[in-house]
């Protein structure tokens, strides 16, 4: 995408790709705060018996499906978002 970007403004390619360690953190950061918070409170859920082993089971089926899915869209959006790179490294 920030190779991508780079193409789409060849005079900001170095600009696009030092953006790198800021799409990294974003995503690094929403990790933290939606996933792992929801992976832990269950696992403990199940560890003292509020919840089954069946659903954590589940849980993690359906978070690494919805991993699949979001590769996808990161496929999908992929254009679109080289070009947002590109507006905002044309801004700094």
């Amino acid at each position: 995408m920030l190779r991508y970007a780079g193409y789409l403004k060849p005079e900001l390619r170095v600009t696009a790709n030092n953006l790198s360690p800021v799409v990294n953190a974003l995503s690094t950061i929403f990790l933290f705060l939606f996933i792992d918070p929801y992976l832990s409170f269950l696992t403990d859920d199940v560890v003292v018996g509020k919840a089954t082993e069946a659903r954590f089971r589940r849980s993690v089926v359906l978070l690494a499906t919805s991993r699949l899915v979001g590769t996808l869209l990161a496929q999908a959006l992929l254009i679109p978002a080289a070009r947002l790179i590109a507006i905002v490294a044309e801004i700094l």
